[in-house]
Formats: C-alpha cells, structure tokens, sequence
C-alpha cells in the first residue's frame, strides 16, 4: 500500500528478468485499476527498463533507469 499516493499495489508476475505488478487507484470512494508496471532486467548496463502499460494494455511510457534509481523510486511509476 502507498499511502502518500492513495494506491494498492499488487505484485502480479515474478521472474529473474522479467515482472510486474498492477496499481490500484483511489477514486470516487473505491479503488480502481489504475496501470500495470512491466519491468524488464538489463543486463548491459545494469538496470531495468521500466513500461508502465494502461488498464487496456497500451503503453503509456518506456524509460531505463539504472539499479540503484530503480531500487529507490520502483513504488512511485
């Protein structure tokens, strides 16, 4: 749970490389899907490619982030 940006976070798929999870969204009075965050490991350079996907799968945006940058912001894509 993010509570600063009212969200639900839901870890939907895991792999060594390859993982996402869905972010629930507080609207209205319910919460909501609201986008799915797909993560991909690279290898060279040591970091991930972050796509974070709308409710009907279509890309919203694609970006790489080093490992530590990951590490510190993956909770607020």
């Amino acid at each position: 749970v993010n509570n600063a940006r009212k969200e639900i976070i839901l870890y939907a798929d895991g792999g060594a490389i390859s993982f996402g999870w869905k972010i629930y969204k507080f609207n209205n009075g319910e919460y909501i899907y609201d986008r799915y965050i797909h993560c991909d490991q690279n290898i060279e350079p040591n970091g991930y490619t972050v796509t974070v996907l709308s409710p009907q799968g279509q890309s919203i945006k694609s970006f790489t982030v080093s490992k530590d940058q990951f590490n510190r912001d993956k909770w607020n894509y």
